[in-house]
């Protein structure tokens, strides 16, 4: 079984390369039986790897649904192969994150509350932890709860900053999330200096003609557009 998963391994890569995702799909899964016949840890390393290649494919598909199923099949895994904490806490993540783009909120949001609960009190201040408070206030987002959402984003922008500064883009990632909740409650002026602070810094640190300044400058320009500012 361990060559057999090496051969379907690289016949699913190869398949990726060709984008050519159902084929992809089923060779990794061929990879998943396979590792499921490997005893000790080096079947569950290589049933840890079949399936969140799974699910990144059904995530890289849409298929979100699917993706979150196999999710929760790594978690599980870790659960049971006594990983720590923080490599849980990332796959419960990776896991809400999947559950919000099927439009799951309240299972999202239940999944990033327990990620923040087996980090413990060690690593609460860990950039983990920044990462999970952040990406919960923007499913708070979605629910339309920007008060939650709020307090999620500062809790989150309090520790980039004090792990990477003012300067890195993730803090600038997260001010621009922490803007958004603003302006869903209409405070406007507290919006403003958040999204001009992350402007300067994603300039610097991913260019005026990224995808980040994009999506950055589209924001703003809403922001002007809700406060009469039309010129602008």
């Amino acid at each position: 079984p361990v060559k057999a998963w090496q051969m379907y391994l690289m016949a699913g890569n190869a398949s990726l390369h060709k984008r050519d995702m159902a084929r992809a799909l089923y060779y990794f899964k061929l990879c998943e039986g396979c590792a499921r016949k490997i005893p000790g840890q080096n079947g569950i390393d290589k049933l840890d790897a079949s399936l969140k290649i799974i699910a990144s494919v059904y995530n890289e598909t849409r298929h979100y649904t699917e993706a979150a199923q196999y999710g929760r099949q790594v978690v599980e895994l870790n659960k049971t192969s006594h990983q720590p904490p923080g490599d849980i806490a990332v796959n419960l993540n990776a896991l809400a994150k999947m559950l919000k783009k099927a439009g799951k909120y309240p299972e999202s949001e239940q999944v990033y509350k327990e990620a923040l609960a087996v980090l413990g009190p060690k690593l609460q201040t860990s950039q983990d932890a920044a990462t999970i408070h952040d990406n919960l206030g923007l499913v708070y987002q979605q629910e339309k709860q920007y008060e939650k959402a709020v307090a999620e984003h500062q809790l989150a922008y309090n520790l980039y900053r004090k792990l990477v500064g003012d300067g890195h883009k993730d803090t600038a990632y997260c001010q621009v999330n922490l803007a958004e909740a603003y302006i869903g409650l209409k405070d406007y002026a507290k919006a403003e200096p958040l999204l001009n602070s992350a402007r300067t810094t994603i300039e610097k640190t991913e260019g005026s003609s990224s995808v980040a300044m994009a999506s950055l400058l589209d924001n703003i320009g809403m922001l002007y557009s809700r406060t009469d500012r039309l010129a602008e």
